[in-house]
């Protein structure tokens, strides 16, 4: 396979495996290692921007704790709303609503009835309150603990 390699004088040999290396050299370039440098400069771009949002929110954050908190008057408007959902279902012992963060209010529930918990979250979407995020476990056979947290539509 390689016997017209063989042949060639010397010369040439060497022109064709620099010529060879130069061609691999240059696919590895443009295949590999140039998307890899520029997505390694968008992931650092992006890793910036997130750092710095972090810095804002704990101005934020520092500028809050500073003056007090939140006073109350001015807790979410449907906060009141749905410590009276959660108050309609009964099982108010166990379960905890507070102000999350930004316009958001977080429930917690421990060990609170199956059909008490569906009904509560028919309630909410009934007064147009919408899950972010729910964490669901089951307790016993009829209970539930679990961590939502709601926003208004």
């Amino acid at each position: 396979m390689f016997e017209w390699f063989k042949t060639l004088p010397g010369s040439d040999q060497r022109a064709l495996i620099l010529g060879g290396a130069a061609v691999i050299g240059a696919s590895a370039w443009f295949l590999l290692i140039s998307p890899l440098h520029m997505a390694n400069a968008v992931a650092e771009s992006r890793h910036d921007a997130v750092l710095e949002v972090q810095q804002r929110m704990r101005a934020i954050q520092g500028n809050v704790e500073r003056l007090g908190g939140i006073p109350e008057d001015r807790l979410l408007p449907f906060l009141k709303r749905v410590q009276e959902i959660v108050a309609d279902t009964g099982n108010t012992t166990n379960v905890t609503v507070e102000q999350g963060g930004g316009d958001s209010v977080q429930i917690r529930t421990d060990n609170i009835d199956y059909r008490e918990f569906v009904q509560m979250m028919l309630a909410f979407e009934e007064a147009h309150l919408s899950v972010v995020t729910a964490d669901l476990q089951q307790k016993d056979s009829d209970g539930i603990k679990a961590s939502i947290i709601l926003k208004s539509h």
